[in-house]
């Protein structure tokens, strides 16, 4: 059974377990709610996607799933 711990401050503040979407988007919304506007600061690169030996790593927004 799948388990999603929502961590603050190196502590567990909630815990989803199993596959229920609408529990998971709740927890997610509610952290980044508690977050508030400073925890944009923590990611401030674009991102990259992984790459492989026949692909090489690229930006995010350059992949085939940008926009969705």
């Amino acid at each position: 059974m799948p388990t999603f711990l929502v961590m603050k401050s190196g502590s567990v503040v909630d815990a989803i377990r199993g596959a229920n979407p609408s529990a998971l988007t709740a927890a997610v919304r509610k952290a980044a709610n508690d977050a508030g506007a400073k925890s944009s600061a923590a990611f401030q690169s674009k991102g990259y996607t992984l790459g492989s030996s026949s692909q090489p790593s690229r930006p995010v927004n350059e992949s085939p799933f940008a926009g969705l």
